[in-house]
């Protein structure tokens, strides 16, 4: 009896493990639980193009990538920069924004994502909590520029509630981290510049543990010139592929001191015999030297 019903166990494990084989209960489940917490991905325009996983893609993060964007309220707005490579150009690319939503009952609004003003993407926002992904294409007039500045909004109407404590705060979006570019180039992505600029104009600084004091010294130097150029500069440890050696960051520093020395000057300047304000001569318009 014990050994039928060993075997009688094994026929049936074999039959479900059929049956979901068969049927794909399991993915099928994975899918629907998937919809019901992240919600759908939304592509807007038929001229998807999604790059492939080779050394001619790039994912162009946003500038100040740690900083959070929240929209609260309706309605509300928030802009993100993205700086593009400079040596190697993007061909074709789209730009995915994952927002997590807070949403009142009652509320009749949508998540606006515009370029220069043209509205490129609108997704309704749903009462409770909800994730949402959307996907825009971009085009070759989108990559033209050193930095794409994408418009995110929150419009619409919430419930009558004038004389309720929450008044203002009928829907917050938060903007996750993980909102990028994805790019295909027409060629590697291989300069320190090109590399600073998709890591959303983040310094990364390459700290093995082999290094030797010398070397440390240099990288301790470099990492607090860009500190002084009001650089966000990040240290990572071990050996790492996402990280710049000391002559990657000598090479990409003249590219902050250049966007310095082209920054608005304050006027009027005092004149010196040394320092960084010795022999200063230009001005705009008319000013009073002292």
């Amino acid at each position: 009896m014990r050994m039928i019903g060993i075997g009688l166990m094994g026929f049936l494990l074999a039959a479900a493990a059929l049956l979901l084989s068969t049927m794909n209960i399991l993915e099928r489940g994975q899918h629907y639980l998937g919809k019901l917490t992240n919600g759908s991905q939304l592509v807007f325009e038929s001229r998807t193009a999604t790059p492939a996983d080779d050394p001619y893609t790039a994912k162009i993060q946003r500038s100040n990538a740690t900083h959070p964007i929240i929209l609260a309220g309706l309605p509300a707005y928030q802009s993100v920069v993205f700086t593009m490579p400079l040596d190697a150009r993007p061909t074709s690319g789209y730009l995915q924004i994952n927002a997590t939503s807070q949403v009142l009952g009652g509320v009749e609004g949508a998540l606006r994502v515009s370029i220069d003003n043209v509205k490129r993407g609108e997704v309704l926002l749903l009462p409770g909590r909800a994730a949402r992904s959307l996907q825009i294409p971009l085009s070759p007039s989108d990559f033209a520029r050193e930095e794409l500045v994408v418009s995110i909004s929150l419009q619409g109407e919430g419930p009558d509630s004038h004389c309720s404590r929450d008044e203002g705060l009928e829907a917050i979006v938060e903007i996750e981290t993980t909102s990028a570019i994805f790019v295909t180039l027409d060629r590697p992505l291989e300069t320190a510049r090109d590399r600073v600029n998709t890591w959303g104009r983040i310094v990364r600084v390459a700290w093995p543990h082999w290094l030797d004091n010398q070397e440390r010294v240099r990288r301790l130097a470099l990492a607090t010139a860009f500190k002084q150029h009001d650089v966000e500069t990040v240290v990572l440890g071990g050996p790492s592929i996402d990280a710049l050696t000391t002559v990657q960051l000598r090479a990409v520093l003249p590219m902050f001191k250049e966007q310095a020395d082209h920054e608005p000057v304050s006027w009027p300047r005092p004149l010196a015999q040394k320092g960084a304000n010795a022999g200063l001569r230009r001005f705009h318009r008319e000013t009073s030297w002292r």
